[in-house]
């Protein structure tokens, strides 16, 4: 099935239309030529709906849509959509401003093989100059690990949204949470790993990723942080639906609220850190560390709001 199987492309994009081109010429250069590429555009103001015309014109492999407006902004309902619109027997999602090497399909498609059990497949990427033309450092040093959940959530090994080939039927239960506006990968593959998702993967870079000032990647706010709260909150949930919460997550999990909880407290969002609090609190009951908890709150913070008012 794999040496014929359709696979659909799905890329949500705003404002590229400098860059997106370089990411549309990749996937017409691929060694596998049964793919189908659906562009979601999330509102772009600049010239992207006539880059994608004309690439449309000449390919209709390309389709293009606009992302319905009673979805809500962001790339996460855009790449849902996307998925609803696609016919691929296999499902990669892509960034607008990537970069694939020719093989990558391909290589993908040639890890499913030694399994009909495999859900998806995942290799690697390199942050790249390209005005240099020259690769930098892996995105993630780690691919996989022996202990992957913890070490996924710790970031010290991992992917990226368009490191994955994934069987359309593995992602039944699977959707990008369009409540978020970071983390949101990061919060999407810890969910597969709880799902006990079965994982091929290949150590070997097929894809270039490029940094914009553009990216959300970059921008720094309180409603950034919020969102990173947020996915970790519904990381936590699904842990605890799929028991997979154990001491050495919810520790990792309770260290970054305390930061949250910090960093909202004295930027004077309180529903912010109201929220963060009861995250706070359940995992402190979980993990019994009942002395910090207290040093943090009857010590810790008052002395640094002390500091801060006088």
């Amino acid at each position: 099935m794999t040496n014929t199987a359709l696979v659909s492309i799905i890329i949500p994009v705003y404002n590229r239309a400098d860059l997106i081109g370089d990411t549309l010429n990749s996937i017409i250069d691929q060694s596998y030529a049964n793919w189908e590429c659906i562009v979601v555009d999330d509102g772009s103001t600049d010239a992207t709906d006539d880059v994608l015309a004309d690439y449309i014109t000449k390919d209709t492999r390309f389709k293009f849509y606009k992302r319905p407006a009673d979805r809500p902004k962001g790339g996460n309902a855009s790449r849902n959509f996307g998925l609803k619109q696609s016919q691929g027997d296999y499902i990669m999602w892509y960034d607008s401003d990537d970069v694939m090497l020719p093989k990558k399909i391909e290589a993908h498609l040639s890890l499913f093989k030694a399994s009909s059990d495999i859900d998806a497949t995942v290799t690697k990427s390199y942050l790249y100059n390209f005005k240099t033309k020259n690769p930098h450092t892996p995105w993630r040093p780690v691919l996989f690990s022996d202990d992957l959940l913890y070490d996924f959530i710790n970031l010290e090994a991992g992917w990226q949204t368009g490191d994955v080939l994934w069987k359309r039927e593995a992602l039944k239960n699977l959707r990008f949470n369009e409540a978020l506006i970071s983390f949101q990968d990061w919060e999407f593959h810890i969910k597969a790993i709880a799902l006990d998702t079965h994982f091929e993967f290949d150590d070997t870079c097929y894809s270039y990723i490029r940094y914009t000032s553009n990216s959300i990647k970059n921008t720094k706010s309180v409603d950034k942080q919020y969102s990173d709260f947020l996915a970790r909150n519904s990381v936590l949930k699904m842990l605890k639906k799929t028991n997979k919460v154990n001491q050495n997550t919810a520790l990792l999990l309770l260290n970054d609220y305390y930061c949250f909880f910090e960093q909202f407290a004295f930027k004077k969002k309180l529903h912010y850190a109201f929220h963060v609090f009861k995250a706070i609190v359940y995992l402190t009951f979980y993990t019994k560390t009942y002395k910090k908890f207290f040093r943090q709150f009857v010590f810790v913070y008052p002395e640094k709001l002390f500091k801060q008012l006088f």
